[in-house]
């Protein structure tokens, strides 16, 4: 919508921590059978952009299947009283869903690197253009991070789940669900890329493929002609090995 705001590191990808549940009795056995029936979304998110993607990958009209827009607490409720045949959500309510019976017919895993869904840590970029030293400084925390979560994984999952308040097996069953960036990855073609090799990279590419859906679905009025100002590799070129 013309706002300054700009990538500046690509943290995950989704792969098993987010997907669409059904009901073992909804009946519903792949994304065809979905046709008719009613399902839990946070619309608006990048579930609504998943959920027409997976559809139109199944040759299912967008239309025929009813979404239910609530937040992902109310669709445990929603599930038990039997008001939705499936949801399309993410970790903890994703597992939970799961725990409880549910049958996962697809996960994020199942989209293309150029149409996924990603954690991302966004910036104004007038702003990061102003103060790159910080933003540098940001970055490279985040890839220290990363470099602890992949060397000492007990203690960084004992911080993660004191800091979110959720157990450790929780903790390891989450981080279990996404493909991790490093402060290297961000200038590569599965991340960003660098100089000309941007637009050609996985996030910018999701970045059309996503401004494509949700138009076609009436969510955003037009698809944005560049996203040139929207990808900022440039900030971790430092963390390149």
């Amino acid at each position: 919508q013309g706002l300054p705001m700009t990538i500046v590191y690509n943290q995950e990808r989704y792969t098993n921590a987010a997907g669409i549940v059904v009901k073992p009795d909804s009946g519903i056995h792949d994304v065809a059978g979905l046709q008719g029936k009613k399902i839990a979304i946070v619309a608006g998110s990048q579930a609504s952009f998943e959920l027409a993607t997976f559809l139109a990958a199944a040759h299912v009209p967008y239309a025929s299947v009813t979404q239910i827009n609530m937040a992902p607490p109310q669709m445990r409720t929603s599930w038990v009283t039997g008001a939705i045949d499936a949801a399309i959500v993410w970790d903890p309510v994703f597992s939970a869903l799961r725990t409880s019976g549910g049958k996962a017919i697809k996960t994020d895993g199942d989209l293309p690197r150029e149409a996924s869904s990603y954690n991302v840590c966004i910036a104004n970029s007038e702003w990061a253009k102003a103060h790159p030293d910080l933003v540098r400084g940001f970055v490279a925390a985040l890839d220290q991070g990363y470099q602890v979560t992949m060397k000492d994984r007990d203690k960084a999952l004992a911080e993660m789940a004191k800091a979110t308040g959720v157990t450790v097996p929780v903790a390891t069953s989450e981080l279990a669900g996404y493909e991790l960036f490093s402060g290297a990855d961000q200038t590569t073609p599965k991340v960003m890329g660098l100089d000309a090799g941007v637009k050609t990279s996985a996030t910018y590419l999701t970045l059309v493929n996503t401004a494509k859906v949700l138009n076609s679905i009436g969510r955003i009025p037009s698809v944005p002609a560049s996203f040139d100002n929207n990808v900022a590799p440039q900030y971790s070129k430092h963390l390149a090995h």
